[in-house]
Order: structure tokens, then C-alpha cells, then sequence
């Protein structure tokens, strides 16, 4: 004999507070369950058919996920339970609705909040901050360059996505910089990178959860060196000895992409 599910009890409620300034909705399900034994572990009783499955089981109205399950037994009648579900609409990492209505909009459209940070990068370079090489007074190159650091701007931020959304694509979305200007931003200026991406249910449905950061460096994020022949000769950039400075050459070290993923 396994146990049994009684039914739902008319009690229950639910409440709607704000999270990180996201409206979430709670909803709180009572059910009363009759075990086989009154000698039956807790456990088993939270696995009797038909009861919620946490992260799992959807409320009756779509909207939460099962997130907790608390039983306590009738100290009457001890083949009894009663069990109180909680779903909630919550989830773990802060989201902005974009000024949606409570509960109405798909959250695939919403325009994600972000936070804005600094973080120190070290480079090589081979001129100064005003373009000029770095050389002795003989202007000859100094072969090791000059190791730069400075600050520069990351937005973070999280978005919800379809789940047609494939590993696969996020993948290709991993260290790639803007193919053209991107919010104001000149192309290859932005380095995009994956946090983490998760698949599950939020506000009822099954959607990708994923988390960006983007990198702004203003010098653009392809590699410069100074075109100088292996004897130490300037060279214009087309082979041909130079009558001054040496040309600036730019290598790619990432792929490019529109961004048009990002809803920033």
C-alpha cells in the first residue's frame, strides 16, 4: 500500500512583494495525505503521488514554481499529514521587468538592469598614450615594450532568453567583440563574454537565464604592433622602409558579432 493523497485543503493565500525590484508573486497550497503506516518516514510521505514536486510542478495558474514543501503530522491521527506547498515566481539573480505590468508581458521582451564596474587590465604596448613609440634617444625600439594598466568599464548583466536558445549558440556568443557600433560603442571596442546560462522554469515557463558582461576598452581589443624589420628598420605598414615612425599594425584576436542577442 502506498500512501494517499487526500485532496487539497481550502486553506491557502498568496502574497506579491517586490524582490530586487522585480514583482514576485508566492502562493502557498495545503494538502492533507494519509500514510500507509503510522510508522511511515517523513521522506516517503513527501514523495506520496500527486503532491508538488519542488522545482519541478507548476501552480494550477502557471505562473510559480513549486519552490519548498513543509508537512507536519495530525498528532490526533498519525496516518495523517498535512502538507504546505510554497511556489514562488522568484528568481535567484536580480531582473528587471523593464516596466512591464505585474505578471503580463513575456519575460524574453524585458530590458534587463545591469551593474556597472571597473576592473584593472594589463597590456604591452609599444607606444605611449599620445601614439609616439617608445624608444631610446637613438630611436631604436625597446624590444620588451611598456607594460600599461589602467581601468576599464564592465557591465554585467542578466537576460531571459527562449528555450529554442541552444548551448550550441550560446557558445558562439563566448569572447566575441561588436562587428559595428554598438550602443554608441565603436566596432571592436566591446568584448562580450558568458557567465553562466541556465535552463529552467521561471514565471511557469521554461526559458535560458543567462548572464553577460561586457568589456569596454577604447583602444579596441585587437592586438597592436609596430611594423619594424627584424634588423630594427621602421617599415610604412606595406613592406617599404619608413622615414619616421613605424606604421601601427592591428591583428584580430577575437571573433566578431552584432550583439543584437543582448537587450541592453
Amino acid at each position: 500500500m502506498t500512501h494517499q493523497l487526500i485532496g487539497e485543503a481550502r486553506q491557502g493565500g498568496f502574497s506579491v512583494k517586490s524582490s530586487g525590484g522585480v514583482p514576485t508573486l508566492v502562493e502557498t497550497y495545503e494538502y492533507r495525505v494519509k500514510a500507509d503506516s503510522i510508522n511511515a518516514s517523513r521522506i516517503s510521505v513527501s514523495f506520496t503521488p500527486g503532491l508538488p514536486i519542488v522545482n519541478q510542478s507548476i501552480s494550477a495558474f502557471g505562473l510559480t514554481t513549486c519552490r519548498s514543501k513543509d508537512a507536519t503530522r495530525d498528532p490526533i491521527n498519525p496516518l495523517y499529514w498535512d502538507v504546505t506547498c510554497e511556489f514562488s515566481s522568484e528568481v535567484e539573480e536580480n531582473q528587471d521587468r523593464g516596466g512591464a505590468d505585474e505578471f503580463g508581458s513575456d519575460p524574453v521582451e524585458w530590458t534587463p538592469i545591469y551593474e556597472t564596474r571597473f576592473e584593472r587590465m594589463s597590456e604591452i604596448v609599444n607606444v605611449d598614450v599620445n601614439g609616439d613609440p617608445i624608444d631610446n634617444s637613438r630611436n631604436e625600439m625597446f624590444p620588451e615594450g611598456m607594460t600599461r594598466t589602467r581601468f576599464i568599464p564592465i557591465w554585467t548583466f542578466f537576460q531571459f532568453e527562449p528555450p529554442t536558445v541552444t548551448d550550441e549558440t550560446i557558445i558562439t556568443r563566448n569572447e566575441v567583440v561588436n562587428s559595428g557600433t554598438f550602443k554608441g560603442r565603436a566596432a571592436k571596442t566591446l568584448l562580450c563574454t558568458v557567465v553562466k546560462s541556465t535552463i529552467g522554469f521561471y514565471y511557469g515557463q521554461k526559458l535560458r537565464f543567462s548572464q553577460y558582461e561586457l568589456r569596454y576598452n577604447v583602444r579596441t581589443w585587437q592586438l597592436k604592433r609596430l611594423d619594424m624589420a627584424s634588423d630594427g628598420t621602421p617599415l610604412n605598414g606595406s613592406g617599404a622602409a619608413s622615414a619616421g615612425a613605424p606604421a601601427i599594425l592591428t591583428f584580430d584576436q577575437f571573433a566578431t558579432n552584432s550583439l543584437s542577442f543582448l537587450r541592453v
